[in-house]
């Protein structure tokens, strides 16, 4: 199985018959064959579902909730279409397992070349997985293209601090003066 396809799968959500079909040839395919299905899916729903900075969704680490993701995600889709693969899902087109699964079809040169542009995100996402103890780590970080020194890190905000209500002051003089 292409490596890319293979990847796709791994990062897609797991089900019982996904994991009898694995082989335990890497630390994360042992732990999911180790773990009862309960406790799997619901490690995959905390690290990627729960967590923004460990989202599958690619263009969701540039452009959040703004509508140029929007415009990104119609480019990837006519990438997509250029290429010659059709769509036959209803998922976002910046998907990881859906991204990846368009990889295994085109040639390594270009699954290489897409993969380049998106490996700063990939870098991210496998170091936050990593802090956080979870095997899916070494999947994502896999596909990084380039060593991680190559990779410009750049400082995430403090999400907490974004969201902090200031503190509310009132005037001495009472409202309204």
């Amino acid at each position: 199985m292409n490596r890319y396809l293979l990847a796709s799968h791994l990062l897609s959500y797991p089900t019982e018959e996904l994991i009898s079909e694995l082989e335990p040839t890497s630390p994360l395919t042992v732990w999911l064959k180790e773990q009862d299905i309960f406790t799997v899916q619901e490690h995959y729903v905390e690290v990627f579902d729960r967590s923004v900075r460990c989202s599958l969704y690619l263009f969701e680490h540039i452009h959040a909730e703004s509508k140029e993701r929007g415009k990104a995600l119609i480019s990837l889709r006519e990438m997509y279409t250029k290429e010659g693969c059709t769509l036959g899902t209803k998922e976002l087109p910046d998907y990881l397992p859906l991204f990846l699964e368009f990889l295994s079809m085109v040639s390594e040169e270009k699954a290489l070349e897409f993969l380049e542009n998106v490996s700063h995100i990939l870098s991210r996402i496998a170091s936050t997985l990593k802090k956080r103890g979870s095997p899916y780590h070494e999947i994502i970080a896999s596909l990084v293209v380039g060593s991680p020194e190559e990779i410009e890190e750049k400082p995430e905000p403090d999400i907490d601090k974004i969201w902090e209500e200031e503190p509310v002051q009132f005037n001495s003089k009472g409202c309204g003066t």
